[in-house]
């Protein structure tokens, strides 16, 4: 089965390009759990939906979207991923945590996950240096920081495997294999 056989009624994407208002994307939320069934759904990212530079007017505003992000969660049972920036830090060496989250301390309060995704930048540039002592260290970590319903923190480490753009859980796993069916692929092709 290919890839675009296997989204049918499974992908569905909201293409748009730029910012977008708030009751746009919650309205679009709550249509697509009723008119589709989605179980999940992504918002890339809150600074093209909550516009400003900080400060009172726009932190309300965050913390009124993360409030009907939640409750439409918990109204619906969707899974509703937010993506977030983080404050720049002295080294792009230091991870990042909940804190550096930028916007409204309300953000970290209100949902109910926070990962924190962070690659590892200084590895990439000592490879490219020639220096083969940071083979061991991970690629990129992922960082579960709060967790509402549940007990299980911690981070979790990842190796690129860069001939299948994999990311796996240990340095000499092997990337998973996907069967592909190779003629259907071809002839969805146009030429």
């Amino acid at each position: 089965m290919n890839f675009h056989g296997w989204t049918d009624n499974r992908l569905w994407l909201y293409d748009h390009v730029g910012s977008s208002d708030p009751r746009t994307i919650l309205a679009m939320i709550r249509y697509s759990v009723a008119k589709f069934g989605i179980t999940h759904f992504v918002v890339d990212n809150m600074a093209k939906v909550i516009k400003g530079e900080g400060g009172t007017d726009v932190y309300n505003s965050q913390k009124d979207f993360i409030n009907s992000l939640c409750s439409i969660a918990h109204d619906t049972g969707v899974h509703i991923h937010l993506a977030l920036h983080v404050k720049k830090k002295d080294s792009e060496a230091d991870v990042p945590g909940k804190f550096d989250i930028k916007g409204s301390g309300a953000i970290t309060d209100l949902v109910d996950n926070i990962f924190i995704v962070w690659r590892n930048k200084p590895k990439e540039a000592a490879i490219r240096e020639g220096n083969a002592d940071k083979n061991a260290e991970p690629d990129a970590i992922i960082v579960l920081e709060k967790q509402r319903n549940g007990e299980a923190e911690g981070q979790y480490n990842l190796w690129f495997d860069p001939s299948s753009f994999q990311y796996v859980e240990n340095r000499h796993d092997l990337p998973r294999q996907y069967e592909i069916d190779t003629q259907a692929a071809f002839e969805e092709v146009k030429f």
